[in-house]
């Protein structure tokens, strides 16, 4: 089931953190148990499956955890979060890109829902800008329904 965005407005600094990183598997809440206020992100963290921990290294355990063995990117690949980096659809769709001489500008993940089982695929939407040798950029949408290959 897809979850819309809710519309959280806790700052930290200029950025709205939860609101821009919890639906791109990117994110990890930590914590202490004596922080005040965090009732609000605690419960959306659970409700939308962000990974919790109370502790400096436990949030840093799950960060690596997430990561896993990471992947080398650069440009704008590195916007491209891990778990559909890794995805069978998004490399053969970026595979053919590179074949004909085009490189990954930037990307942003529009929605994101983790795999429903351990060996499924995350279901996502990408907004992707490419260029080619002394092209335009041009921008294009990604989606990646489980199961059902991808639509561009």
């Amino acid at each position: 089931m897809a979850i819309a965005k809710p519309q959280i407005s806790y700052r930290n600094g200029n950025k709205d953190t939860l609101q821009v990183w919890y639906d791109s598997g990117r994110a990890v809440l930590g914590a202490p148990p004596e922080a005040e206020r965090m009732a609000y992100l605690l419960h959306f963290a659970e409700a939308f499956g962000v990974p919790v921990e109370r502790t400096l290294p436990g949030a840093a355990g799950a960060a690596l955890h997430a990561v896993g063995r990471g992947s080398r990117r650069t440009g704008g690949e590195r916007a491209v979060p891990l778990t559909v980096w890794r995805s069978r659809p998004f490399q053969r769709w970026y595979a053919v890109r590179q074949a004909a001489g085009c490189r990954l500008l930037d990307a942003r993940v529009e929605w994101y829902e983790r795999a429903t089982a351990p060996d499924g695929a995350p279901a996502w939407l990408l907004t992707v800008t490419v260029a080619g040798d002394g092209a335009s950029p041009s921008v294009c949408r990604l989606l990646s329904a489980q199961g059902q290959g991808m639509l561009m």
